[in-house]
């Protein structure tokens, strides 16, 4: 049982103590939504020693065709981010290495290879550290072009890259499409190949009573 002489002694115990739990300030920072920004025109930008050494399409579970089959916009993509870093972020941000995400906006889908007809705008920083996803690129196999890259290296997903099944899955029912449909088949040829294997040593088993 509880002492009521000590009642407010356990009360003090359950007072926030600012000194002992205070970590850091915490500040939410909100901003408008942009309805302009679309999945398939989001992108990861690797910055190290300042230099933009690296650009991956950011959803890279999927394949876009407007970037998978266009290389001359997907060049003109990466052409706009490298002007937009150089001239609006490289010497605004006081790190040295980071990831950051930026999202394209078409401002004129008739002219579309225009630079001046597309628009840069942040999403946000990430740490360079492979706690942050490096989407189409590894950390590790990569690390070079990710440092120390001279040229600037793009990545997205190409057709090639993908099972055909998928892609076509993506294509005909862009609406309601998911990644479960090529898993959803993976996972039907172990159930056969375990049942298959069952069977196998079913019948070993019964050779062997026979015997």
């Amino acid at each position: 049982e509880k002492n009521s002489d000590n009642d407010d002694d356990d009360d003090d115990g359950l007072e926030w103590d600012q000194r002992r739990w205070e970590i850091c300030d915490v500040r939410i920072a909100i901003r408008k939504w942009e309805h302009r920004i679309r999945d398939n025109l989001e992108f990861r930008c690797f910055v190290y020693d300042k230099r933009l050494r690296a650009i991956s399409q950011y959803n890279h579970y999927c394949y876009f065709k407007e970037l998978g089959d266009d290389a001359s916009f997907v060049h003109c993509i990466q052409q706009k981010i490298e002007q937009y870093f150089y001239d609006h972020i490289a010497q605004v941000v006081p790190y040295f290495e980071y990831v950051l995400d930026i999202g394209v906006v078409v401002l004129n889908e008739v002219d579309k290879y225009t630079l001046n007809n597309l628009q840069c705008l942040v999403i946000e920083l990430n740490p360079f550290d492979e706690k942050t996803g490096a989407a189409l690129f590894d950390w590790r196999k990569d690390e070079q072009q990710l440092k120390h890259g001279k040229d600037v290296e793009m990545r997205v997903h190409k057709k090639a890259v993908l099972r055909q099944e998928f892609v076509d899955h993506y294509l005909n029912e862009f609406e309601t499409y998911a990644i479960e449909a090529p898993w959803m088949k993976v996972l039907d040829d172990i159930e056969a190949q375990l049942q298959i294997n069952s069977q196998e040593v079913s019948e070993k088993k019964r050779d062997c009573n026979i015997l």
